[in-house]
């Protein structure tokens, strides 16, 4: 799990190591992702291939446009802030996802949420009242429309719990590819940028998946939620030890804040998890030390 949170967080990296705009980037990047994806698909379902897309629900479109929309905008966003702050932004929309929940699906929100989500709202807010007058102010909002349209994601997901992921992404992809690329300059494109391009659509669309979801059907979903909330602090780490940038006093304060938010509320759930586990009786072990009820439920990735 904690491999699969360090490539995701290499997101901000990637993006300062690569010298091509918002546009180039994405469109390389998913291009590489869509390919290995697609040759997955075909050597895996030769013949039925069409057929293993055709299965896909139509939530499964609306996941991969909204998805492919949050690409866009965290690729936009990190070029126009710094890391830290786009970290800090992104820890914050599962929040926003739990009011968005509440209002279209009628998803009821616990106490513990609305706090944890009060308090992160304070923590953006300090964010983005830091960029204010800056350069990093389009970042910012452009990372607030990032966590709202991520949050639309995670909706589609509570409402739709049999979405195929691997469809689901692969659309992305192809989706960033098909909107990215006649915008991008392929000029900028050379050898060192195309080789960081290609790595950073294997890490980002297939490698942490995969990581992802073999952590996740072996840890309880409470202490997925834990480890991957280390994001916040691995993502602005990475960009820090490799090229030098330092957050602001603001995204310190208000990354404290947010990431302070996130950790209560999965600690909270963890000890109630815990205190469930320690109440009731062991279940008999089923396949491969899972419990007999099929195990830990698997959190769906965008």
């Amino acid at each position: 799990m904690l491999g699969a949170v360090v490539a995701w967080s290499a997101t901000g990296l990637y993006t300062r190591l690569i010298t091509a705009d918002t546009w180039t980037t994405n469109a390389g990047r998913s291009l590489a992702g869509a390919v290995i994806l697609i040759v997955f698909v075909i050597a895996r379902y030769r013949g039925s291939s069409l057929a293993f897309f055709a299965t896909a629900p139509r939530a499964t479109y609306w996941h991969a446009l909204f998805s492919c929309a949050t690409s866009i905008l965290t690729i936009a966003s990190l070029h126009n802030t710094t890391v830290a702050n786009n970290a800090i932004l992104y820890a914050a929309s599962p929040f926003a996802a739990a009011l968005l929940a509440y209002l279209t699906i009628g998803e009821k929100v616990a106490r513990k949420t609305m706090l944890a989500a009060t308090v992160s709202l304070s923590g953006v807010l300090v964010v983005v009242g830091g960029s204010v007058g800056s350069v990093h102010l389009v970042g910012d909002l452009l990372g607030v429309a990032m966590l709202l349209s991520f949050a639309v994601v995670i909706v589609i997901m509570r409402g739709n719990p049999g979405i195929p992921m691997v469809q689901a992404t692969i659309l992305n992809a192809v989706l960033n590819v098909v909107i990215c690329a006649p915008l991008a300059d392929w000029s900028q494109v050379d050898l060192r940028n195309a080789v960081l391009m290609g790595t950073f659509g294997f890490s980002n669309f297939v490698f942490a998946g995969l990581l992802f979801f073999a952590a996740s059907r072996r840890l309880p979903a409470a202490e997925v939620a834990l480890i991957c909330g280390l994001d916040i602090v691995v993502s602005p780490l990475l960009v820090y030890l490799v090229v030098g940038e330092v957050p602001s006093t603001a995204s310190f304060a208000g990354g404290f804040i947010v990431f302070a938010a996130v950790l209560g509320h999965i600690w909270s759930d963890v000890r109630t998890e815990r205190g469930k586990t320690a109440g009731n009786d062991p279940l008999p072990a089923g396949p491969a030390g899972s419990p007999a009820t099929g195990g830990p439920k698997d959190r769906a990735s965008a």
